[in-house]
């Protein structure tokens, strides 16, 4: 709990910084201080402010980091799911890459064959058909 006119040392505030990542709530509680504390450091010491932008530049770089693990890992499951021939991965690339135009004109069905098996996938019922069916009925 902060209490209230609690002076802090400026090196325990940059040192609650950088182990707190820059997040000054967390940095603010560890210290048993409050935000306003900080945030006057911060305001009137250019070292505690720089402290605070090189540990969010840190935060910033480490979140890059896991995006790119993240994306490289999607890239290696999506070649592994291709090299085996999945529809639904097949398709997804089709369509981001933009070479999989559907005419909503033209048939609804689309078939896609592997190994000499076909595959069907009904899209959607045309109105026509479906008017009819209940006609006939």
């Amino acid at each position: 709990m902060a209490v209230k006119g609690v002076t802090v040392n400026v090196d325990k505030i940059i040192d609650g910084l950088r182990k707190n990542r820059g997040i000054i709530t967390r940095t603010a509680k560890a210290l048993g201080c409050s935000v306003d504390v900080i945030y006057n450091r911060i305001k009137d010491t250019p070292a505690v402010e720089e402290a605070l932008k090189e540990a969010r530049e840190a935060l910033s770089a480490e979140y890059a980091d896991d995006d790119a693990i993240l994306y490289s890992k999607a890239r290696e499951s999506l070649h592994k799911l291709l090299d085996k021939n999945d529809v639904v991965s097949t398709l997804f690339v089709c369509k981001t890459k933009g070479d999989f135009i559907q005419n909503d004109k033209e048939e609804k069905n689309v078939t896609v064959m592997l190994d000499s098996k076909p595959f069907r996938r009904l899209r959607a019922k045309s109105t026509s058909k479906t008017k009819e069916s209940k006609d006939s009925k």
